[in-house]
């Protein structure tokens, strides 16, 4: 057993990673500055990585139950959402082996977050909890946690302070996506533009 507990799940086809039959409704999105970063990290455009669709309202109704908020990825239902295998339904950025290949900044803001979600209250003071499908999913560190939260997250080599920094970040994020003109959520996705000239994230 390594200390990587995403490596070890990696040859395991959990649920994080791989995009089971039937729930392709629910596949969460990547926002404007997640593409943005993946991008200027890859050197990939984001229609290599990612698809452009339209979803049904009800799928919004769905993830917003797991994740409150999280609706606002999908403005006027549009979603940008990372490519899966068609075998072995595998993100795009998923190797056997190791796992997802992005680093902590560069990968999707809620990839980096889950299992963990988190709540803003209205002194924008933000609190990190447990999302609300991580009692049912297949997560090898919550079983090695044996489902204890605070265990859940040194298991990850995370802790509540690096998780309500990136929890900050995302929220900013959403927001600005949030408001974002079909237009220039269509333009980051069909970005052809020198990917170094992009600003850099926090």
């Amino acid at each position: 057993m390594s200390t990587n507990v995403c490596a070890d799940c990696s040859g395991q086809c959990r649920d994080c990673c791989h995009l089971k039959p039937g729930t392709e409704p629910v596949k969460f999105g990547l926002t404007i500055n997640d593409m943005q970063r993946i991008s200027k990290a890859t050197g990939l455009r984001p229609s290599e990585y990612a698809d452009y669709e339209k979803i049904h309202p009800l799928a919004k109704h769905d993830m917003a139950a797991v994740a409150p908020g999280i609706d606002r990825m999908f403005p006027r239902n549009i979603r940008v959402g990372l490519k899966f295998d068609e075998k072995t339904r595998a993100c795009f950025f998923w190797k056997a082996g190791k796992g997802c290949i992005l680093d902590k900044n560069t990968r999707p803001r809620i990839c980096t977050l889950f299992p963990a979600w988190y709540a803003v209250d209205g002194t924008g003071k933000v609190a990190i909890e447990p999302m609300a499908l991580s009692n049912s999913i297949e997560c090898l560190a919550i079983e090695r946690a044996k489902s204890q939260p605070k265990k859940t997250l040194k298991v990850f080599n995370t802790s509540e302070t690096q998780l309500a920094h990136f929890a900050k970040l995302y929220e900013v994020e959403l927001t600005r996506h949030s408001q974002a003109s079909d237009q220039e959520i269509a333009e980051a996705y069909l970005v052809t533009a020198n990917i170094s000239s992009l600003p850099d994230q926090e």
